[in-house]
Parts: structure tokens; sequence; C-alpha cells
């Protein structure tokens, strides 16, 4: 309950801020945001979407709403009459409610783990969260050096195109490469074994039939009794358990936002700016893990860690 009350104020004070700067200052580019209040991710990213406009020396309007998964927002009109130059939306759900009932507006999408379900969209770009795979790899052969073959486990409905071109990106890399689909929960036991043969690094990928609540158990429960190591999807997995996962510095997605953002509102057209990758890679560590498996962590890669558990 603190850290909500925390959260919520933190968006409170910038709602203040942008809006009391919407009083002051004369300009005729209006930018409109859809965030989350309770997101402490979403009040670091408007704090740096907000801080490259201001190093630019650019002067906006900002129209700040918060949306929320709980309850009905009833602002879309609210939005369309005030003919915003750009929306900015913060999560899947917001950027959605934007795309299917106005059209017609740019409108640059953040916190988004893929952009997939949005390319229909010929008026949404972006900058998403997850990492390209070669990113992913060069960072696992640096973490783990001596681990050389790659096993991952994935519903070919969601992740097919995803997996082909990883394994030839790891090819190409000199890993091995080893993966095992499922199409049923059912199956994951036993796709565990088989890739254990194969493979000396477990790699999480996001799929929602794979790597869920559910699921989650049952694989740390197998990388700790077979010592394989499993890289996680996020930093609340490695708390739970994964070796390491990569992580975002959401102020500085916030600013590379802030820099397409710009291009649109001088007037690039958005079907011109594809989606983007965080510029910026930060990681954390679980050492707790590490020595179970007996992984040795050098100091280097400790003090480079954004956090360790």
């Amino acid at each position: 309950m603190i850290r909500n009350f925390a959260v919520y104020l933190i968006g409170t004070l910038i709602a203040v801020t942008l809006l009391g700067a919407s009083a002051t200052e004369a300009t005729n580019k209006r930018i409109t945001i859809l965030m989350n209040p309770m997101a402490l991710q979403h009040a670091e990213f408007i704090l740096g979407f907000k801080l490259f406009f201001q190093k630019q020396g650019v002067r906006v309007d900002y129209d700040l709403y918060f949306f929320e998964e709980t309850k009905p927002f009833l602002e879309m009109q609210n939005i369309i009459k005030s003919k915003p130059n750009l929306i900015l939306t913060l999560g899947s759900l917001a950027t959605e409610k934007v795309i299917n009932e106005i059209p017609d507006i740019p409108t640059l999408a953040g916190m988004l783990l893929r952009m997939d379900s949005f390319k229909r969209a010929s008026n949404v770009t972006g900058v998403i969260l997850e990492f390209p795979v070669e990113t992913q790899l060069k960072w696992l052969q640096q973490i783990l050096p001596e681990n050389r073959n790659v096993g991952t486990i994935y519903d070919p409905r969601e992740n097919h195109d995803r997996i082909v071109a990883a394994s030839k990106i790891a090819l190409k890399m000199g890993l091995g490469f080893e993966a095992q689909g499922i199409i049923d929960p059912k199956e994951l036991p036993e796709a565990l074994i088989k890739l254990s043969k194969k493979s000396d690094v477990f790699w999480g990928i996001p799929d929602a039939l794979v790597l869920n609540s559910q699921t989650v158990k049952h694989i740390f429960l197998f990388s700790f009794q077979n010592r394989i190591p499993f890289i996680g999807l996020s930093p609340s997995w490695v708390k739970a358990g994964a070796l390491y996962s990569l992580s975002w510095d959401y102020t500085d997605i916030g600013m590379q936002c802030g820099e397409t953002a710009l291009k649109i509102l001088q007037g690039a057209p958005v079907q011109s700016i594809p989606a983007a990758t965080p510029r910026k890679v930060d990681y954390v560590m679980n050492l707790t893990t590490a020595n179970h498996m007996k992984i040795e962590v050098s100091d280097e890669l400790i003090r480079g860690a954004r956090q360790i558990f």
C-alpha cells in the first residue's frame, strides 16, 4: 500500500508539472499522454520524455490522462476534441484503445514488449522493450562465456519466426542452439528433459504458453536441480531465481521516445519511422543462484549490474 501510494504521488506530481507547463508556455504543438499512475516505470519514462524536450529548448503543451486496466476510461472524446499533434501511450492496453478509437492521429507507443499486434496500424510507432536477439546472445556470451549451447522452449504458434531467426543468429555467433516447441503446458516437463541433454543454459523468451505464473515454479526447480542457469525475462524473474536478465533504463527510453516524438512534430510521417529498441542495456543478477550453480561472476560484472539479488 505504501509503495502504491508513493507511485501514485509521483504520477500526480508529474501531472502538476506537465499541466503547469501548458498554462505558461505558448506553443502550437500539443502532446496527449496516457499513462498508468500506479506504475513507477511509467513515471520514470515520462520524466525522461519531458527532459528531452527541455534539453532541446522545445516548448510543448501536454495533456496527461491516467489509464488503468481496472477502471473504465471515459476521456476519449475529450482527447479527440483537443486535436493533439501526437498521442503518447504507455502500455499495450492504452495503445490498443487509442488505435481502435483514434486511428487518424499520430501515436507513439512506449512500454510495450513487442509491436507485433500494432503493425496493422499505420499511425503508430514507438520504442519497444524487447532487446534484439543478437544483443541478448552477446550478453549471454559475456556473462556465461563457458556456456556455448543455448536451449529454449517455445510455442510455435506465437514464436516460430523468432526461433528461426534466433537459430540463424546463434549459428553466426558460434553458439549451439536447441529449441523445443510445445503446444500444451503438459508437454513442458518432457521438453525440459530433452533440452537439458543438449543445452548448458536455458534462454527465456516472451511466450504466453511457456513462461507464465503457472510454469515458473517448475522451470526454476528443474533449473536448480540440474544446475542449468536460466536467463530470465526481467528483474522479477531474477529475483525469483533466474541467473540474470537484461534490464531497462526507463528514463533513457523516455528520452529516446522524445527524439522520435520531435521528428513527428517536425513533420516526419509515422509510417516512415520504424519501431526502435532500447539503446541502453542494463542487467540484473542473482548471486545466490550463481553460487548454487558454481558459476563464477567477475567483480567487474557485479559492479556493472543495475541490481544484485
